[in-house]
């Protein structure tokens, strides 16, 4: 079985030549090769691309694309580039390395001969002496005094940022529910004492008295506090920078806030320390993780490395601490086997004594994407709640152990080369079945067939045959007993 580093390599490799372009000036990447500049708060952005090339199919990198790299070319910093020697023409998509893509209105962006083509506000244009890379930046729209501006009522938010257009993903109350993801777009703050040349921006929420909330870039990357969501138990004027977050004060700040920090408001409980992992549960098939007493979270994911970050939820109704970030690295699973799905299956199971989980899950950092619950929430697995969990299209579910055939195949006919065989349909609602022999699945049916003729078989054999049910949900039961037939002699 490959290495998941091997299998990781295999995922993202691309079927053409790529580099990036390095420090260069944009003349001497405008005579050879394709090379794409593209403006995007995605941090990187994927390139999923093919080279074109007249009377071939196209040969697409495997999803999600390849990493592109910051920009050094002169005068397009804060870009991301990727170089493609050799290249003629480029048809590609750009996507955020998860779910978000960036269109051409729908269509593919055609780089169309060689040449530096910049992608700029969902359009490509190719690169001429002259074009200009900046942009005029955002006026303030906040300013004045955020003290002054907090006694009106309200919660005044400042967060210091490099993201091209941070927003705030909040819910001013657990009564209320969140914002859309990716929340609201934050503003270039004008405000005294934190410029927006120094990275602050800013948002009044004027009738809001608490706030639970996570800043993020727009796209896949999330900006926690401790590892948790930031939490401003009050109304005021509150500035966030890094994983301090503070209340302003009376006396001018100067872009210094002065007061204490405010602690992250994360129920805890002393005795339940942070969440570890079960070994050697890779090597776990279906069936094994059904009949355990443990909590087994198995995730879809086309990340190379997702990490869990998690805490226990006690049968008490407290919670314990947090992980560190990225949290606890998942496994791949041989489970992948025994559970239809697209996607690479990966396998995280608890210690016995770990009866309920809240998690989010992320692919490793450092620039974090994390997948989340509908809404923005985080995944909860309730106390008292055993069993194996799949996460699959940021949804969380869990699994049923599969139903069983109760009887063997039946052999109807047999010739020299064939063999034909029946059976009855499972006693509950099934996905379809898997046909064995000798130990090797020769063939996936829907529900609603209960034959198959296998063929191509040696004279004067004798093969074994057993019958696995699928479930709904897309799971393996155990094998049937086993019928055997020998074909005619030749």
């Amino acid at each position: 079985r490959p290495s998941l580093l091997e299998r990781a390599r295999a995922r993202f490799s691309a079927p053409l030549d790529f580099e990036d372009p390095g420090p260069a000036t944009p003349q001497s990447l405008a005579k050879d090769g394709v090379t794409i500049l593209a403006e995007s708060e995605w941090s990187p952005p994927r390139l999923h691309c093919s080279e074109v090339k007249p009377g071939q199919p196209l040969a697409w990198t495997s999803l999600p694309g390849l990493a592109m790299a910051a920009s050094r070319i002169e005068g397009f910093r804060g870009f991301w580039a990727l170089r493609f020697p050799g290249t003629r023409k480029l048809e590609f998509l750009l996507n955020d390395g998860y779910n978000n893509w960036q269109k051409n209105g729908g269509a593919n962006f055609v780089a169309d001969g060689p040449g530096l083509f910049l992608l700029r506000d969902g359009k490509l244009r190719r690169w001429a002496e002259g074009t200009a890379a900046t942009t005029a930046p955002e006026a303030p729209q906040l300013t004045g005094d955020a003290l002054e501006m907090a006694k009106e009522g309200g919660i005044v938010f400042l967060f210091q940022s490099r993201w091209a257009k941070p927003r705030l993903h909040y819910r001013p109350s657990e009564a209320e529910p969140w914002t859309s993801p990716p929340g609201e777009a934050m503003e270039p703050s004008g405000l005294d004492g934190f410029p927006h040349r120094d990275g602050w921006w800013a948002l009044r929420l004027p009738t809001a008295q608490a706030l639970e909330c996570v800043p993020n870039d727009g796209g896949s990357q999330w900006h926690k506090v401790r590892g948790g969501n930031c939490h401003i138990p009050g109304p005021g004027a509150w500035t966030l920078m890094g994983e301090s977050l503070q209340k302003l004060g009376q006396a001018e700040s100067g872009g210094k806030p002065p007061a204490a920090a405010v602690a992250v408001a994360e129920v805890s409980d002393s005795s339940a320390p942070p969440v570890a992992l079960e070994s050697a549960s890779e090597g776990l098939r279906l069936l094994e993780m059904l009949e355990g007493k443990n909590v087994v979270l198995l995730y879809r994911s086309a990340w190379a490395s997702p990490h869990l970050h998690c805490r226990e939820l006690t049968d008490q109704g407290t919670a314990g601490t947090w992980s560190q970030l990225p949290g606890l690295p998942f496994a791949a699973s041989a489970a992948a086997e025994d559970l239809e799905g697209a996607g690479e299956l990966f396998v995280a199971r608890l210690p016995a004594k770990v009866r309920g989980l809240e998690f989010v899950l992320n692919d490793g950092g450092p620039h974090y994407r994390w997948d989340k619950a509908a809404g923005g929430g985080n995944f909860r697995i309730p106390p008292k709640s055993e069993g194996v969990w799949l996460v699959s299209g940021g949804r969380l579910e869990k699994l049923q152990p599969p139903p069983s055939p109760s009887d063997a195949p039946a052999v109807t006919a047999v010739t020299r080369t064939s063999v034909a065989l029946s059976w009855r349909p499972a006693a509950s609602s099934v996905k379809g079945y898997r046909l064995f022999r000798n130990g090797k699945q020769v063939a996936s049916l829907a529900s609603a067939v209960l034959q198959f003729t296998d063929s191509g078989l040696l004279a004067a054999h004798e093969y074994t045959y057993a019958l696995a049910a699928v479930s709904t949900q897309g799971a393996l039961g155990s094998a049937s007993p086993t019928a055997s037939a020998t074909t005619e002699a030749a």
